[in-house]
């Protein structure tokens, strides 16, 4: 499955149902061929993309459509191994007039082998983000649209095998931005603001990595990205890299972006500890057999200052002990 919201390979529409799609079926209409599966869930899945729609599904949760726009966090996201899949429903319950504790919503767990639902919790309150590791399922929700001071973050963990269980409760003022097989990511910027790896940003950040029981593991500063399954793309030169983010804050033109393209980054994987360089190359987040994966591929930048992805390196699985992968590259070439 890749891990985004409407996805490549996982589709949700406003009727209802959800469908999965073989790797290589993709597109704006896959081949019927290649669905794997189809669910029908009821109230549909949330619908970020549409911020200005009809009245039934104008609702606070709509207000903060671009927290939940994230690969990593967002609408529908996939857990590191591949089995899970988790997507967050239409609120049934709806808070107007800011009044987000009277929201309620069900988050559901699907088999990504099967679309079988395992399970569904409700929550209450604003949605701020949502993760899988390999056995929990992790949701932030707050008082309002931001989880410090009077927005009262809190992060609710349940575990997949047992998704009636009254979650554990770990309470921040951090967003919740992403997931490793058996942690969680935090970060004290919002997931709107860039690090999707889509909307430009122009700032280092810090992500720290913590258990599901609330414990620290550690922290990455000079962070640029992160990725679904549990990768960072971090600055060789974090310094340098927030150094020169004052300079170009605000900006999103052609010279900014092509300066701020040119600082050398790798990729961390948070499973595995591995590092990969990425000088001359891009990451894409993918679909690979095991689940969740990212394609290294090599670069050419436009004259806007874009790098656009060519020759695939290597890929990457989520799934096993980070090597690079050099087989079956032709998957990732269009036919």
């Amino acid at each position: 499955m890749d891990n985004s919201q409407v996805s490549s390979d996982v589709k949700s529409e406003r009727s209802g149902v959800v469908t999965s799609y073989k790797p290589g079926s993709t597109g704006y209409k896959p081949d019927i061929k290649g669905m794997q599966w189809a669910s029908r869930i009821e109230p549909a899945v949330f619908d970020h993309e549409y911020r200005y729609s009809s009245d039934d599904w104008a609702t606070t949760q709509k207000s903060a459509f671009r927290l939940l726009d994230q690969k990593s966090s967002g609408v529908g996201v996939v857990s590191p191994d591949g089995q899970h899949i988790s997507l967050i429903l239409q609120p049934h319950r709806t808070a107007h007039d800011d009044d987000f504790s009277a929201q309620r919503t069900y988050v559901v767990v699907l088999s990504a082998e099967t679309g079988k639902i395992e399970g569904s919790v409700e929550v209450s309150g604003l949605i701020l983000g949502r993760v899988l590791t390999n056995d929990s399922l992790a949701i932030q929700t707050a008082r309002n649209y931001y989880p410090g001071a009077d927005g009262q973050g809190v992060i609710s963990v349940f575990p997949l095998s047992n998704l009636t269980a009254t979650p554990s409760t770990i309470p921040t003022d951090h967003w919740l931005v992403g997931s490793s097989r058996d942690s969680l990511l935090l970060s004290p910027q919002s997931p709107s603001a860039g690090s999707d790896g889509i909307t430009p940003s122009f700032r280092p950040f810090t992500v720290t990595q913590m258990g599901t029981d609330g414990k620290v593991r550690g922290t990455v500063t000079g962070v640029n990205r992160i990725y679904p399954g549990g990768w960072l793309e971090r600055f060789h030169d974090p310094a340098a890299a927030a150094a020169l983010a004052p300079t170009i804050g605000g900006k999103d033109d052609d010279q900014t972006r092509a300066v701020w393209n040119a600082l050398s980054t790798e990729i961390v994987d948070l499973n595995s500890g591995a590092t990969h360089d990425l000088t001359g190359a891009r990451a894409t987040p993918t679909r690979v057999p095991s689940g969740p994966g990212l394609l290294i591929s090599e670069t050419t930048v436009d004259d806007k200052g874009y790098k656009n992805a060519s020759t695939p390196r290597f890929w990457l699985s989520a799934d096993d002990d980070g090597h690079p992968h050099t087989e079956d590259l032709e998957q990732f070439t269009d036919k």
